[in-house]
């Protein structure tokens, strides 16, 4: 369950995400304190995670593949 702080959070960055990439934002749900956003660039989308679980830490960036 999402606190409303969390969904307010959330909220902001699908707004943002919405602004900058209004076309395709897939959302997904990973182990109930991760969100993650799936956009990539060559199809439109970016990568951004957002983790409510340590406010103290900042998200990890992961090498990422290409």
């Amino acid at each position: 369950m999402r606190s409303n702080r969390q969904r307010s959070i959330l909220q902001q960055v699908v707004k943002t995400l919405k602004c900058e990439m209004p076309r395709r934002i897939k959302l997904i749900f990973c182990l109930g304190s991760v969100h993650r956003f799936r956009i990539r660039p060559h199809m439109h989308s970016i990568s951004l995670d957002v983790f409510f679980q340590s406010p103290t830490k900042e998200a990890e960036e992961e090498p990422s593949s290409v």
